[in-house]
């Protein structure tokens, strides 16, 4: 007897490269679009496969079909806990170090948020004797001290790459033993730039509050490319006005449900043109999404063969 196709929901299609659904659509059944939350919170639990990244949360539902999760990202606070814990799912995402030192997604757009702020000029062009040319001195990397929280494999490339600018780089990381990682206190004092590379979990959540950081430089940038809810966001905006503080941030707590009105951090943000922020877009390269998405299923379809 002919075995029925494993059925297939992702609610992201856009996030996707174009190899990956046509191969998808001719293993399993498919629903493949880009859903809304409603949307997906009503179809999600009706397949047997999630396919998704980070930009849309996978909800908690008792009666559920799901068996299989497959998420080309290193994160999984877009999942629910429940989900997680059980043991009738089976998830598939990014844990394969030797793997992710071939992904550097995350590392160029940490470096572009930094270049930015450096580089934000006027956009108001005029040429010749009319130009107010104060509106387009900007600010070098060469000479400025980067500080780096978190020196694992993306912190480590940054660090890497602000040196070839001529910059001074310090680090901070509570794992590693060297002579060379500083007290975060230092980091946080010494830095023009500092940039965060940690993961979320039970620890870092919201760990990075003004108490941690009151000692930071006046107009200092903070980078954050790795998730929002490692700081207490209410205390970042604080800092922000007593430090005139500079932020290029590629993530925000609860970014999935925010509606512009309900984050306060963007509303201030957004009201201030020296700083950048960007939807968690770090790892969306043509060729990051290709070879993640490839990883990720790969694994998944050695596991079917194996186990199924």
């Amino acid at each position: 007897m002919k075995q029925k196709k494993l059925t297939l929901i992702c609610p992201n299609k856009s996030l996707f490269s174009i190899n990956t659904i046509n191969f998808l659509k001719k293993k399993f059944k498919c629903k493949i679009d880009d859903l809304s939350q409603s949307e997906f919170d009503k179809l999600a639990h009706k397949f047997q496969i999630v396919l998704t990244r980070f930009n849309i949360n996978l909800k908690y539902s008792k009666k559920s079909n799901i068996r299989y999760i497959l998420t080309p990202t290193t994160g999984l606070n877009h999942i629910d806990k429940k989900i997680l814990s059980s043991t009738r799912v089976k998830v598939f995402n990014l844990i394969d170090k030797s793997f992710l030192k071939k992904v550097n997604a995350t590392i160029e757009h940490t470096i572009f948020l930094i270049l930015n702020i450096l580089k934000k000029r006027s956009n108001k062009i005029k040429f010749g004797y009319k130009s107010n040319y104060k509106e387009y001195i900007v600010e070098e990397l060469n000479n400025k001290t980067v500080g780096i929280i978190g020196l694992g494999r993306i912190g480590s490339k940054v660090g890497s790459i602000c040196k070839a600018f001529g910059a001074k780089v310090i680090f901070y990381d509570k794992f590693l033993i060297n002579k060379s990682n500083q007290k975060f206190e230092y980091v946080i004092k010494k830095s023009d730039i500092i940039s965060f590379h940690v993961p979320l979990n039970k620890l870092t959540y919201r760990y990075y509050n003004y108490r941690k950081l009151k000692h930071i430089k006046k107009n200092a940038i903070i980078i954050n490319t790795s998730r929002g809810e490692i700081f207490n966001e209410n205390d970042l905006i604080r800092l922000g006005k007593e430090k005139e503080l500079r932020f290029g941030l590629d993530v925000l707590a609860n970014e999935n449900v925010i509606r512009g009105k309900n984050s306060k951090l963007l509303n201030f943000l957004q009201k201030n043109s020296r700083n950048i922020v960007t939807p968690h877009v770090g790892g969306l390269t043509k060729e990051s999404i290709e070879i993640t998405d490839n990883h990720v299923i790969s694994n998944f379809l050695k596991y079917l063969n194996e186990h199924e």
